[in-house]
């Protein structure tokens, strides 16, 4: 039996990992300055959770093309 899982958030699936791929980014970009506050993490953490990000919208939601709808959110 499937159970329906909940959501923490009250938008649609693709609209919040948009969002959040559109956050890691912007997290990749300062990487340097980000793993010099207190972050625990090692180095490749936000290229992993990209690839999450990505693999998620490729895989439950159809969409190949992440990169593009990601960039065409930020353009806007």
């Amino acid at each position: 039996m499937l159970t329906a899982k909940t959501r923490d958030y009250n938008n649609k699936d693709l609209g919040m990992l948009i969002t959040v791929a559109i956050i890691i980014e912007s997290a990749i970009t300062n990487k340097a300055f980000l793993l010099t506050k207190r972050f625990t993490s090692a180095d490749p953490v936000f290229q992993d959770i990209k690839i999450q990000i990505d693999t998620a919208i490729q895989t439950y939601l159809s969409i190949d093309n992440a990169k593009q709808l990601r960039e065409a959110n930020q353009a806007h």
